[in-house]
């Protein structure tokens, strides 16, 4: 009888999170995602207002034939957009907010007559009429709503929340994990939950390899790992981060490609993908790192200039005066005499004979594909 959350950015996949997490209790066992042992099997409910019934269940068979759980399951029942946007708070006749009881009803005649344990909720902005995904005045009904189809039929709740963008100047893609303000809505959503948990891509903490991380993100396709960290509890001790690897799963011949399922990895795991990036490729990652978070977007002129705001840095030669004509320089402005993409920017040198006697560095947003 809780209310909790799962919180995310859009390349995490927590739509297929959710499928795998509701087949795995199905069976009874959670431990496949590396969460505590359940005492029974448990029946669920989706309610997505982003996907149709056939694509939720498509992406349900994919975690089933990977773990492939011997044993009868118990239900998973699904409600896509197929037939319309499902809402739990509606605007009355005089344009006030308020629970929509004729649907919450509806939900309570099938949570109880299908033995429902959890309900998943997605998204969470998705779940009110006429009222602003981050105001104040929907927050508290949705979670009136939330708290009353607990009370009424005993089950869970859980809604899927999505993370607001990061505004650093460099784009850390684990930046809300573990983080209440994954949780957008003035902190009113996150204070009204039983528990939360973000789920986010991971990162090493070392700051050579996470510069190096950063760069091989999309090349290397990195951003198959996720952890899920535990954000908020209030009876029971908090989870530890629970690191998971994305690997396709291939599916019968009705699906024309494979679909990803969340293998349990582990830190070790996730770090020797470094091993297979070449140094070739590591160095001007590295160097690339370190200008955006020197010199940040835009466009600085002069060697001297830079290298006294880069000094110090990993890969950046570490001497008095900066001279273009020396072979470290040299080399570093050819190696970015065509852009190099790392930490979600994108980094280019053009020669001082090129530029009147001035190098310029230009630094740019990359395009998110």
């Amino acid at each position: 009888k809780r209310v909790g959350s799962i919180a995310g950015a859009s390349n995490v996949s927590k739509t297929y999170y959710v499928c795998a997490l509701a087949v795995a209790m199905s069976y009874g066992r959670s431990e496949l995602l590396g969460l505590p042992p359940m005492a029974g099997r448990v029946s669920s409910l989706i309610v997505t207002n982003e996907e149709d019934v056939e694509d939720v269940d498509y992406r349900l068979k994919a975690p089933s034939i990977y773990y492939d759980t011997p044993g009868e399951a118990a239900n998973i029942i699904v409600r896509g957009n197929d037939d319309g946007m499902f809402t739990l708070v509606a605007k009355n006749e005089v344009g006030s907010l308020e629970i929509d009881m004729k649907r919450v009803r509806k939900l309570v005649d099938v949570i109880i007559a299908k033995d429902i344990g959890v309900i998943f909720m997605d998204p969470y902005n998705t779940l009110s009429i006429g009222g602003e995904e981050n105001s104040n005045d929907t927050h508290p009904i949705l979670t009136n709503a939330f708290n009353m189809l607990c009370q009424m039929t005993g089950c869970s709740v859980i809604h899927i929340h999505h993370t607001k963008k990061g505004s650093g100047t460099l784009k850390n893609y684990d930046e809300y994990s573990g983080d209440r303000d994954a949780w957008r809505g003035g902190g009113s959503i996150f204070s009204a939950l039983h528990y939360g948990f973000t789920l986010a891509n991971w990162m090493p903490q070392d700051k050579a390899q996470r510069a190096i991380w950063k760069g091989a993100f999309n090349e290397h396709n990195l951003g198959r790992f996720v952890v899920l960290a535990h954000a908020k509890s209030k009876r029971t001790k908090k989870l530890p981060p629970i690191i998971y690897e994305m690997i396709d799963q291939p599916m019968p011949e009705e699906m024309d490609h494979p679909l990803p399922v969340f293998k349990l990895s582990s830190k070790e795991e996730a770090i020797f993908a470094l091993t297979l990036i070449s140094n070739e490729e590591m160095i001007p990652l590295v160097i690339a790192d370190g200008l955006v978070s020197a010199l940040g977007v835009g466009t600085s002129t002069g060697l001297a200039a830079v290298h006294a705001k880069m000094r110090g840095r990993a890969g950046w030669p570490d001497v008095e005066a900066a001279k273009a004509q020396t072979p470290a320089f040299r080399e570093i402005i050819e190696m970015f005499a065509q852009p190099v993409e790392a930490s979600g920017y994108v980094v280019q040198m053009t020669p001082a004979k090129n530029q009147g006697g001035q190098l310029k560095v230009e630094i740019w947003e990359a395009d998110d594909e």
